[in-house]
């Protein structure tokens, strides 16, 4: 399936180098589920490649136990891209980001990116495989 960044034919763009198909899902305070919410940035590293592009970052963001949260500040998800360089797209201006940002947060609304249990790189709790399993063959 092609990148929403095609669709939007936005010049000057770039894709991001995070797997879409594996975004990792964290459940919010107010009950709902995050798994692509993000902020647009300006690179402000003149060591970057990408110095005054605007970046598209991920909030659902990892923290020092390697846990997933959402980063609603967006201050850990901007250093976290200047260590590590994890980004969404990379774009001439903020209203190109912000587009892109809306199309995907669109598209996972959708399921656009849901992936089958079978081909997840996700931990599965073995109850739920087991029990799960056990309703597909009608057995107890």
């Amino acid at each position: 399936m092609d990148s929403p960044l095609k669709a939007l034919n936005v010049a000057g763009s770039q894709g991001g180098n995070l797997n879409l198909w594996t975004r990792p899902r964290v459940k919010n305070p107010d009950g709902s589920l995050s798994t692509v919410s993000s902020m647009g940035m300006q690179d402000e590293d003149p060591n970057s490649p990408h110095f005054g592009k605007e970046i598209l970052v991920p909030q659902v963001i990892p923290d020092a136990t390697g846990k997933y949260y959402t980063d609603t500040k967006g201050d850990a998800a901007r250093q976290r891209y200047y260590r590590t360089g994890e980004q969404l797209g990379v774009f001439d201006t903020p209203a190109e980001s912000d587009r892109y940002g809306a199309q995907l947060h669109h598209d996972y609304e959708r399921g656009q990116y849901d992936v089958p249990l079978a081909t997840s790189r996700r931990a599965v709790d073995p109850t739920q495989l087991g029990a799960a399993l056990r309703a597909l063959l009608g057995t107890r």
